[in-house]
């Protein structure tokens, strides 16, 4: 049990590397409050603060890059030691064996891993997408490993019976999400194509596009959706389980967001964003 202990969360997002990482930490960091831990969010910078902000934890600006994580060990040891935290879990495509090592020496740590890169040497391992002996190589120094879709970070929400939907004979309703940045612009490009395709294609057809809170693409999306009455834009979406469950269908980025549709059964046709999305 957590109660009463003190859980600190390593995490960053920008436009770089989307705001996956902070997403899936916060709704770990949520079911660690509920049983009881004191839980704050660390992060190096503040674009990646703005992201955590107004969740309900304390958000620790480290003042470090995000692309460097060795280089904020004597920051990030000293912020715990003051803290007197007592497990410290990371998430991030850039740590080194090295960096994990000597954060495992002063505290109990756990790692969220999608890559694979190299044997871990944390507390706890969590790989809920992954399968098969990729997994098993990487766990080799892990005290526990977490292995499977069963530990997929979704919010209760999404496990909700009651946001469970029926699967529907006709698609009236498609909705696009395509995370939180949206570098390679595939929500425009999706967005264009369908109008592209011309009224005759899709003239019953409602397409409802999810905008990322850090995607540039919003004004132009905005512009195509005044322009098209078919075409309806949602930005920073509160309510996720109610727009996915008034979809017929769902046009999606891999990574969390795959696993919510699964979860309240939406079908879906997904695009690959990253390597860690492929497997």
């Amino acid at each position: 049990m957590n109660a009463g202990k003190r859980i600190d969360i390593r995490c960053d997002g920008n436009k770089r590397i989307a705001s996956g990482h902070i997403k899936r930490c916060l709704t770990l960091a949520r079911a660690f409050a509920d049983e009881g831990a004191s839980v704050r969010i660390l992060v190096a910078d503040e674009e990646s603060a703005s992201l955590a902000k107004d969740q309900g934890f304390p958000v620790v600006v480290l003042n470090t890059y995000y692309r460097s994580p060795d280089r904020e060990i004597s920051a990030l040891t000293k912020e715990i030691s003051e803290h007197d935290t007592d497990f410290l879990l990371i998430d991030s495509y850039f740590v080194t064996r090295e960096y994990l090592q000597k954060l495992r020496d002063v505290i109990k740590t756990g790692y969220i891993d999608d890559l694979h890169s190299f044997v871990y040497p944390v507390d706890i391992l969590l790989q809920y997408s992954s399968t098969g002996q990729p997994a098993e190589r990487a766990s080799g120094l892990a005290s526990r490993c977490l292995v499977g879709t069963e530990y997929a970070p979704i919010r209760k929400e999404f496990s909700d019976p009651a946001n469970r939907m029926p699967v529907r004979d006709e698609v009236k309703k498609i909705l696009v999400t395509t995370g939180g940045s949206d570098t390679n612009h595939m929500a425009f490009r999706i967005t264009q194509g369908f109008i592209d395709m011309g009224a005759s294609a899709f003239r019953d057809i409602e397409l409802n596009v999810v905008v990322g809170r850090l995607s540039d693409d919003l004004p132009i999306l905005e512009a195509l959706a005044k322009r098209d009455p078919r075409i309806r834009i949602h930005h920073d979406v509160r309510d996720m389980p109610a727009l996915m469950t008034a979809s017929d269908l769902a046009l999606t980025a891999g990574g969390t967001t795959a696993f919510e549709l699964c979860a309240v059964g939406v079908p879906s046709a997904m695009f690959v964003y990253g390597d860690d999305q492929a497997r």
